[in-house]
C-alpha cells in the first residue's frame, strides 16, 4: 500500500514538471517568435532586391518582354484614356471610392498587422505568415514604386498639355508621377498576397474580382494611363511572388525543426520509469 501510494506521488509530481516545463518551454519560444518573424520580414525585402543578382539569361529575357509589352501599351494609352473616362459617371461613387481605398497602403498595413497579430497569439503559422508576406510585399513594393515614379517621371492624364510621351525626370511633382501605378500595385500585393495563402478556388475569384476594381477605378479618374496601371499591377504579382518563395522555404523549415517535447510513462511490477525526449 505505501509503494502505491509512493508510486502516485511520483507520478503527480512528474506530471506538474511536465506541464510546467513544456509551458515554460512553449512561452519561451513564443517570444522569440515575434523576434524571428521581423528579422524575416527584412530579409524577405532583402531576398526580394538581392534577386536580381542571381538572374540568368532567363529572367533577363523575360524582363526585356516585358519593358517591350509596357512600350507596346503606351502606343494604345491615348486612345484608351477617353474612354475610361467617358464611362466614370455610369460606375456607383462607392465602387470607384471602394477602388481607390483598397489599392491605399494605409488599409494594406493595418490588415497585414492584423493577420500577423492574429496568426502570432493564435499559434497559426500559414495566417502569421500571410501577415509577414503582405508587410514585406508593401514595405518592398512601396520602395520601388516610388523610386520608380520620381526617376521616370511620367505626367498623369490630367496635366495641362500632357501626352502619353510626356516625361519629366526626378520631377518632386505628383502629377509627374504616373507610372507605375502605386494603387494598383498595392491592391495587386494585398490580393495577390491573401489568395495565395488559400486553397479555395472561390475564394481566390472573390479576391481577385475585389483587387481588379483598384486599377480600373485609378482608369476611371484619370489618375493613370492603361500602360501604369498595367505595370504597377505585374510589378506587384511579382513582387509577391518573390518573398513569398523565401518565406515559403523559411516558415517550412521552422516547420520541420519545431521543438517537440514528449513524455513517456513506463510502468510495471518491480519497476517505474519516466522519460523525455526532447528534439
Amino acid at each position: 500500500m505505501k509503494k502505491l501510494k509512493n508510486v502516485t506521488l511520483l507520478i503527480c509530481i512528474f506530471t506538474c514538471v511536465h506541464i510546467q516545463a513544456q509551458h515554460s518551454l512553449e512561452s519561451a519560444v513564443h517570444k522569440q517568435s515575434a523576434a524571428k518573424d521581423f528579422g524575416y520580414t527584412w530579409k524577405g525585402i532583402v531576398h526580394f532586391y538581392k534577386a536580381p543578382l542571381k538572374w540568368k539569361k532567363k529572367q533577363w529575357l523575360q524582363l526585356g518582354l516585358v519593358a517591350g509589352t509596357y512600350t507596346a501599351l503606351t502606343f494604345a494609352d491615348e486612345d484608351l484614356n477617353p474612354e475610361f473616362r467617358a464611362i466614370e459617371n455610369d460606375v456607383p461613387k462607392t465602387v470607384r471610392v471602394f477602388g481607390d481605398a483598397y489599392g491605399g497602403p494605409f488599409g494594406a498595413v493595418l490588415i497585414s498587422s492584423g493577420l500577423y497579430t492574429y496568426g502570432y497569439f493564435s499559434k497559426k503559422t500559414k495566417i502569421k505568415k500571410a501577415g509577414i508576406l503582405l508587410m514585406s510585399s508593401i514595405a518592398a513594393g512601396g520602395f520601388l514604386q516610388s523610386s520608380i515614379k520620381t526617376i521616370v517621371g511620367r505626367a498623369r492624364p490630367g496635366t495641362e498639355g500632357a501626352t502619353p510621351g510626356s516625361y519629366k525626370p526626378f520631377s518632386p511633382l505628383a502629377a509627374y508621377h504616373s507610372f507605375p501605378s502605386g494603387h494598383s500595385m498595392v491592391a495587386a500585393i494585398f490580393t495577390h498576397s491573401l489568395a495565395s495563402q488559400i486553397d479555395n478556388t472561390w475564394a481566390k475569384v472573390g479576391l481577385y474580382s475585389l483587387g481588379a476594381i483598384t486599377p480600373v477605378s485609378r482608369l476611371l479618374n484619370g489618375a493613370h494611363w492603361f500602360s501604369d496601371v498595367a505595370l504597377g499591377t505585374f510589378f506587384g504579382f511579382i513582387t509577391v511572388n518573390s518573398i513569398d518563395r523565401y518565406l515559403s522555404g523559411v516558415y517550412e523549415q521552422e516547420e520541420q525543426q519545431k521543438l517537440t517535447n514528449t513524455w513517456k510513462l513506463s510502468t510495471g511490477i518491480t519497476n517505474f520509469k519516466v522519460s523525455y525526449t526532447f528534439n
